[in-house]
């Protein structure tokens, strides 16, 4: 639904103003193109033709500016330039009527007296028409663009290039009857002019078509700069909020305040940009509940039930001591202390391009070169390290010493979505993973807080940092596993 315009008396009374201008105008050129077409009107004289028409403005505009305060009260403001220029042409083309019909039956001039004015009439009608079209219609953009006036849809699409052609035929059409008519009134008078007094004549003919010629292009010279105006606002305000969206800004909205093509464009980019507000929603949404490495995979459609093999490094982490913690805390400390606990684990393991691939419990299980296994040997040593240096330097915000224990194992495993159609979740499985695990055990009892195995430190650029603790059983496997600490 469109919003009301607030500051609608100001936007009447400047559009009264302009009518009222337009057509004191609109008098004194009828004033003298009456005396140009037609023999007879020229016999009343332009001042008193001014004073007739004059009063026949005066009573159109008493009577028809409370309908434009009603226009502007009961229809919504993308529709206030069409409506009241549709109003601005009636009443002038009522106005030649009533001035047709006056000449006819009150001054006994023939039909054709009559209808020379109310071509006139009309002319100069449409063109104050188009010009209060655009001129409201730029009111409009002005208030859409400083925030006052803010449309949601446009409904059913008006084409401005329709209008334009339906417009520009209708204008040109009138424009030529008028200048007809001139030239044929002076041909006749020139008919009766003597051979001396012919050049000059000629030249009073050429200065009255001139003239005439002058005020109708002059006119639609004067609503083609409106237009354009118009149109390079709204297609500035167009460019410039796509630019903003290519930039990755979402804080974009493009004012509407036409209801044609322009329009249209402005309320299906408003549109687009909601529903990629949404998604960035969701997304984030998504991200905070798994990794956002795999709410992105699932997002971008990477949600069906499968699996692919690959070579990754698996790391798991798990909390020391963490049952005296447990018994020793109240659940509001233990959450919000667990909180912190993963919030370090979570920004080292990503600072070294990691992926969390799940939270369980009191630690976690993370995967290294699922997109690029290049180098993922050493990423996940380097973060084993930095996650010990993160917990220390955290346990002294803590009521407890705070240890966990980081065991590092490559292999291959099969990457993918696993569950139900129902129920989803991205993951590793395989030989590697359970390994890991097991590793990550062993720390306990061998003493040490990370464990890496040997194919891990054969990937290393300095394997010399890493001591051998020996081959240990590894529950689950039938072979030995050699496991090495930080040296």
């Amino acid at each position: 639904m469109p919003s009301p315009l607030s500051p609608r008396r100001p936007l009447r009374y400047s559009g009264a103003i302009r009518t009222l201008a337009f057509d004191a105008l609109s008098v004194g050129l009828l004033s003298l193109y009456g005396g140009e077409v037609c023999p007879l009107i020229e016999q009343l004289g332009p001042v008193h033709l001014g004073q007739i028409l004059l009063g026949v403005y005066a009573i159109s505009q008493a009577l028809t500016l409370p309908l434009g305060g009603r226009i502007e009260a009961s229809m919504p403001p993308e529709r206030w330039p069409e409506a009241l220029a549709r109003l601005t042409f009636y009443r002038t083309f009522a106005i030649g009527v009533i001035v047709t019909f006056g000449f006819t039956e009150g001054l006994g001039f023939p039909v054709e007296s009559g209808l020379k004015m109310l071509i006139g009439a009309i002319t100069l009608g449409l063109i104050s028409a188009l010009d209060g079209r655009f001129y409201i219609e730029s009111k409009l953009i002005d208030a859409a663009a400083r925030g006052e006036l803010k449309i949601q849809d446009v409904g059913e699409p008006a084409s401005r290039v329709k209008e334009l052609m339906v417009l520009g035929t209708t204008g040109l059409l009138f424009s030529t009857l008028v200048l007809f008519l001139v030239v044929r009134k002076d041909l006749s008078d020139l008919a009766f002019v003597s051979q001396i007094d012919l050049p000059a004549a000629l030249r009073d003919v050429s200065i009255e078509f001139g003239f005439v010629g002058a005020v109708l292009v002059g006119g639609l010279l004067h609503l083609m700069r409106q237009v354009g105006n118009n149109l390079q606002r709204l297609v500035d305000a167009e460019s410039t909020a796509l630019d903003r969206l290519t930039a990755g800004e979402l804080d974009v909205w493009v004012p509407i305040s036409t209801r044609d093509e322009l329009g249209h464009i402005a309320a299906h980019t408003n549109r687009l940009v909601d529903a990629m507000r949404e998604r960035k929603r969701v997304f984030e949404t998504f991200g905070k509940a798994v990794s956002p490495q795999v709410a992105a995979r699932l997002l971008s459609g990477g949600a069906a039930l499968g699996g692919e093999r690959k070579r990754v490094v698996v790391m798991f982490l798990d909390i020391r001591d963490f049952t005296p913690w447990v018994e020793g805390a109240t659940p509001e400390a233990l959450v919000r202390d667990l909180n912190r606990f993963f919030t370090e684990a979570v920004r080292v393991i990503h600072q070294r391009g990691g992926l969390v691939d799940k939270f369980i419990g009191d630690g976690l299980m993370a995967v290294f070169g699922l997109d690029d296994p290049q180098g993922a040997e050493t990423a996940a040593a380097a973060a084993a390290l930095e996650l010990q240096a993160a917990f220390v330097t955290l346990s002294k915000t803590l009521d407890h010493p705070l240890r966990a224990g980081v065991g590092v194992h490559v292999g291959e495993v099969v990457a993918g979505v696993i569950g139900s159609p129902d129920r989803l979740e991205f993951t590793v499985v395989g030989d590697a993973v359970n390994t890991a695990s097991r590793v990550e055990g062993l720390t306990r009892s061998l003493g040490v807080d990370v464990l890496l195995t040997a194919p891990v430190v054969a990937a290393l650029a300095n394997p010399g940092a890493w001591r051998s603790l020996g081959e240990h059983g590894v529950k689950g496997r039938a072979a030995r596993v050699e496991l090495f600490a930080p040296a």
